[in-house]
């Protein structure tokens, strides 16, 4: 254990600092690249050996498959993602958005998508499978994402996506001005920043699912308050909380032989306490809606 009352240390934690910003202004990839490569080695010491257990017992002759939800019969990896990747194997993933997914999937046609905080993919090769006829645009800052999601697409045979690593103010106003489309993100505070319509217009006219965080001083809630007043007066707006996971959300999808302790484990996405999604769908125009 460091010693931080140590000169050296406070001195070593400058230099850290200094280096962290020197990279992101002059190589954001290869910075970025460094934070993916050491958050991968926390992963796969926190759920590698779960995961490898659980694989064979859900999976005993095939490659993963989702086995439920709105993605259900989607190919999936086998590796180490960002978090535990066992809730989507079982389709159990932010089962609080379901009902939005089924909504999205059933009534919706999409000229583009954009994912923004794609991880490995879960959302934009879904949705890419279902909307083949669209572009699916996704971004993320880490490199390994950004592999996995190119072979999901591969293993699904999704050839309409197209994987780009930073989405700012412009790029997302590009991406969404080519006509109806659809956004989803997660972006770990970021959001309050990016989904400002003063700066990217077109989003007054995209639907948005958006994973709410802390960010800038603001608490969750502010942060949540505040997307809800910028998109008040142009969308339809749900506030989705999250919920606590329990042994039935998975016992059903899993061989009896697997115990109720693990069918928790394998449901549990390692959420830190309360969690929002705003679903925002945006007015159409006419009589009714």
């Amino acid at each position: 254990m460091q010693d931080s009352s140590n000169p050296i240390f406070p001195a070593r934690q400058d230099m850290k600092e200094h280096i962290k910003h020197f990279l992101e202004k002059y190589a954001p990839r290869l910075r970025h690249a460094v934070t993916s490569y050491n958050n991968r080695n926390l992963f796969a010491k926190r759920y590698g050996a779960f995961q490898a257990e659980v694989r064979k017992k859900l999976f005993p002759t095939n490659d993963p498959v989702v086995l439920s939800g709105p993605f259900a019969g989607m190919r999936y990896i086998n590796e180490i993602v960002w978090g535990p990747i066992t809730p989507k194997w079982l389709g159990t993933y932010e089962s609080e958005l379901h009902p939005v997914m089924d909504k999205i999937l059933a009534e919706a046609k999409y000229e583009t998508v954009v994912d923004v905080g794609a991880a490995e993919g879960y959302y934009a090769v879904g949705l890419a499978r279902h909307f083949s006829k669209s572009t699916v645009f996704t971004f993320d800052f880490d490199l390994r994402g950004r592999m996995q999601q190119r072979r999901l697409a591969v293993i699904n045979k999704v050839n309409n996506l197209v994987v780009g690593f930073r989405c700012d103010a412009m790029e997302l106003q590009k991406r969404l001005n080519a006509g109806s489309g659809l956004l989803i993100c997660d972006i770990e505070g970021f959001e309050a920043q990016l989904l400002d319509p003063s700066a990217v217009p077109s989003l007054s006219h995209t639907d948005i699912v958006v994973e709410v965080h802390p960010a800038e001083g603001r608490s969750i809630s502010e942060v949540r308050d505040l997307l809800i007043q910028r998109f008040r007066k142009t969308h339809d707006i749900e506030v989705i909380e999250s919920r606590r996971r329990e042994v039935t959300d998975g016992r059903h999808l899993v061989p009896l032989e697997i115990p109720d302790a693990q069918v928790l484990e394998l449901v549990d996405e390692g959420r830190p306490g309360l969690q929002y999604w705003l679903w925002m769908r945006h007015l159409r125009p006419g009589p009714s809606r």
